[in-house]
């Protein structure tokens, strides 16, 4: 009896915690706090390995790491707030490369991210065709005969597949419009370098 009660008292203090932790105004002045200077947020990457050791020549590529560390930064921040980005430790000679790599990057995920949004609308748009299709069988073969198993069958996968029509646009549509729209923010950030 004992361990439930210090099992519930420890449940109500996860509890607040997470209450606490969902406080907008909070969030919003320590991200503030943390990013935000003259209007933009600015992230600060101290570069080690600046290009990827696997790439040569005319197709160098930066680090992945670069990426992934402006990526996870960038993560509390709504798309709507413009970026700075500024590389430490990247050599004079480099710089004037970098802006165009990063806009190359950006652009590879955005068509990526323009093409997972096509083959979405299509797939909705193939389920829903297939799911009318179905129901409409359903209901001129009812119309014309009495209930029976195909029947059934039909009116099932005709809702399954409209269904999954509803989960593509309501779902999975607006997980890519977000990504689109960080992506943006990425094309459109400002890069600075500081020694």
């Amino acid at each position: 009896m004992f361990r439930f009660f210090s099992l519930l008292k420890r449940y109500k203090e996860l509890w607040n915690a997470v209450r606490e932790s969902r406080n907008v105004r909070n969030n919003k002045e320590h991200i503030n706090q943390l990013y935000i200077i003259d209007g933009k947020a600015n992230i600060h990457v101290n570069v080690v390995a600046l290009y990827n050791p696997l790439s040569m020549g005319n197709l160098r590529q930066l680090n992945s790491a670069i990426f992934d560390y402006i990526e996870e930064s960038s993560n509390l921040l709504p798309p709507k707030v413009p970026l700075r980005v500024i590389l430490h430790g990247v050599p004079k000679q480099e710089r004037r490369a970098i802006p165009a790599l990063f806009t190359m990057h950006y652009h590879f995920v955005a068509q990526d991210k323009l093409w997972d949004q096509r083959s979405n609308m299509n797939k909705m748009l193939f389920m829903t065709v297939i799911g009318l299709l179905f129901i409409s069988a359903y209901l001129f073969l009812g119309s014309h005969q009495g209930d029976n198993l195909l029947l059934e069958i039909l009116n099932i996968i005709g809702w399954v597949c409209l269904w999954e029509a509803v989960e593509c646009f309501l779902l999975e549509q607006l997980a890519l419009v977000k990504a689109l729209m960080e992506t943006a923010q990425f094309l459109t950030m400002e890069i600075a370098f500081e020694d």
